[in-house]
């Protein structure tokens, strides 16, 4: 909150309201990298004061998470220390084993430069069937 010539101007939080697609998509059992471009593309968030500069993920709905600058240093999602999608923090999403269609991955808000944070949203990715070999 800030003082100008007596009126008080506070933070709107960004508007998210859904993602317009899935944000990814890959084949059964394979990770796939969703950056932050791609989740501003596809999603529906907005920050009428100001910039969204990243997204956090709040929780996992299926699959798994790792967070990082590259694949090979990307670490796993953690709700309190490794949960930020930004410019330089991307995110490796794999699904639970064998698992394919249209499934919910992690549910995610939108953050602005002022710190104000949008309602959570349900990210979704295409997971593409593998026929697997008999056992």
């Amino acid at each position: 909150m800030a003082i100008t010539d007596g009126i008080i101007t506070v933070n709107d939080v960004p508007t998210f309201a859904a993602f317009t697609n899935s944000v990814a998509i890959t084949t059964e059992d394979t990770a796939v990298e969703i950056t932050f471009a791609d989740l501003l593309a596809k999603g529906n968030s907005a920050d009428v004061d100001g910039t969204v500069d990243s997204f956090t993920i709040k929780a996992l709905a299926s699959g798994t998470v790792a967070i990082g600058s590259d694949a090979s240093t990307a670490t796993a999602w953690n709700a309190a220390t490794n949960n930020t999608i930004d410019a330089t923090h991307h995110v490796w999403w794999t699904p639970d084993s064998n698992a394919n269609g249209t499934l919910d991955a992690f549910t995610v808000v939108a953050h602005d430069i002022d710190g104000g944070e949008s309602v959570e949203v349900q990210a979704i990715v295409e997971v593409t069937p593998v026929n697997d070999a008999p056992t």
